[in-house]
C-alpha cells in the first residue's frame, strides 16, 4: 500500500468514525441546550462524551494497527482534544455569545473546521509510529 493510499484509507475511516462520534456529540449538545443548559456547559459536557467515543474509535479503527504506545497516544489525544475544545468554545462564544445567533450555529464549524485540525494532529502526532 502506498503512502497516499494509506492516508486516504485513514482519512476515510477518520471521517466515518468522526461522523459517528460527532453525531452523538451534536445530539447531546443540542439536547442539553434545548433542555436549558447554558451553551458553554453543554459544550463541555458533549466534549467529554466526544473524547471518550472518538479515542476508542480512532485508536482501534481509524489508525488501527499503528503499533504505538496507547498510553502515550491517549495523552497526546487529550492535548489534541483540548485544542479542539478551545476551538469549539471559541465558535460557541463568537456565534452564540458575541453575535447572539441561535444555539445551533456553532455546529457548522464544529463539524468542519475542528475535525480538519484533529485529523492533521492525529495523523502526524497522536498516532505516529
Amino acid at each position: 500500500m502506498t503512502g497516499a493510499s494509506k492516508t486516504r484509507g485513514q482519512l476515510a475511516r477518520f471521517l466515518t468514525a468522526g461522523a459517528a462520534a460527532s453525531l452523538v456529540t451534536v445530539l447531546a449538545f443540542l439536547g442539553l441546550v434545548a433542555a436549558g443548559v447554558a451553551p458553554m456547559i453543554a459544550n463541555l459536557l458533549s466534549f467529554l462524551l466526544h473524547v471518550t467515543i472518538s479515542f476508542l474509535l480512532h485508536s482501534r479503527w481509524s489508525f488501527g494497527g499503528w503499533g504505538g504506545d496507547e498510553r502515550a497516544a491517549a495523552w497526546r489525544y487529550l492535548v489534541t482534544m483540548l485544542a479542539n475544545l478551545a476551538m469549539n468554545s471559541a465558535w460557541v462564544w463568537l456565534l452564540v455569545t458575541r453575535l447572539q445567533l441561535p444555539g445551533w450555529t456553532p455546529v457548522i464549524p464544529m463539524l468542519t473546521l475542528t475535525p480538519a485540525m484533529g485529523f492533521v494532529f492525529s495523523r502526524l502526532w497522536v498516532f505516529r509510529r
